[in-house]
């Protein structure tokens, strides 16, 4: 089986200049939405990805449980308090600062069983499907795949 016969087509898509508080905000607005938010140009090549990990370290950052201010964030009001002016400090920030262009990507009419091996190898849970001229057409997922797979044993 293909990758294009079991990707995933709606993904979330933005320009390289969109504020990172609008791109957060779309994960409230799309189902079923994937972990990346895929950065692509006015033709739909895709630029870069940002993950949800990319964000929340932003917004939370790792060293935050070895600070006083752990202990403030204990009650649900200090917490959203925190985190709002977190995410008001970088709201205005382009997602291009924080993607990465490194990221391993597969086509549409490669195997699946190639993107598997790419997940095993390259020690990676999602990966963009780019066509042959950098589009990006969808998403692959070890999910993805083992639904499917599923979904075809009964």
């Amino acid at each position: 089986m293909k990758v294009s016969e079991m990707m995933r087509t709606q993904l979330v898509r933005v320009p390289p200049q969109m504020p990172l508080a609008a791109v957060i905000k779309l994960y409230k607005t799309i189902p079923d939405s994937s972990r990346m938010s895929y950065v692509v140009d006015g033709a739909g090549r895709l630029l870069g990805v940002v993950t949800i990990f990319d964000f929340l370290h932003l917004i939370l950052p790792e060293d935050i449980l070895d600070t006083k201010a752990y202990q403030l964030l204990e009650s649900k009001e200090n917490a959203l308090s925190y985190l709002r002016k977190a995410l008001d400090f970088q709201k205005d920030r382009p997602v291009s600062e924080i993607m990465s262009a490194n990221y391993v990507a597969i086509g549409p009419e490669d195997l699946f069983l190639k993107a598997n091996r790419l997940f095993v190898d390259k020690r990676v849970t999602a990966m963009p499907v780019l066509d042959e001229k950098g589009i990006l057409v969808g998403e692959i997922t070890r999910r993805i795949i083992l639904n499917h797979i599923a979904g075809h044993l009964e």
